[in-house]
C-alpha cells in the first residue's frame, strides 16, 4: 500500500486525471481496492482490454503555427514540427 501512496503523491492530477477525475477523489478503501486490481493483473501477468484503449487526439499547441498544406501532403508530420503538438488520451 505504501508504493501506491508514494505514486499518489506523485501524480500531477491536472494532466490526464482520468473520467470524473476519479483518482483525486478515491478514499482509502478505494484505494486499497485498486491496489488488489492492480495486483491481480500484475500476478495474472495480463491487462484488461479496456486499460489498452484510448482515444488520442492531437491537440496543437497555442504558440505554433497550423500546419501547412505542405505538411498536409505528407505521409507523416516532420520530426520538426512534432513538438508543436501534444496528445489528449481520452478513456472511459
Amino acid at each position: 500500500m505504501m508504493d501506491l501512496e508514494i505514486a499518489f503523491q506523485e501524480l500531477d492530477f491536472n494532466k490526464s486525471p482520468g473520467h470524473g477525475q476519479m483518482l483525486v477523489h478515491l478514499s482509502q478503501l478505494g484505494r486499497r481496492f485498486l491496489l488488489e486490481i492492480f495486483n491481480a493483473s500484475w500476478r495474472a501477468g495480463n491487462l484488461p482490454r479496456d486499460w489498452k484503449e484510448a482515444l488520442i487526439i492531437p491537440i496543437r499547441k497555442h504558440d505554433k503555427r497550423l500546419m501547412t498544406s505542405t505538411d498536409i501532403d505528407q505521409s507523416h508530420l516532420p520530426a520538426s514540427r512534432a513538438n508543436s503538438w501534444r496528445g489528449l488520451s481520452c478513456v472511459d
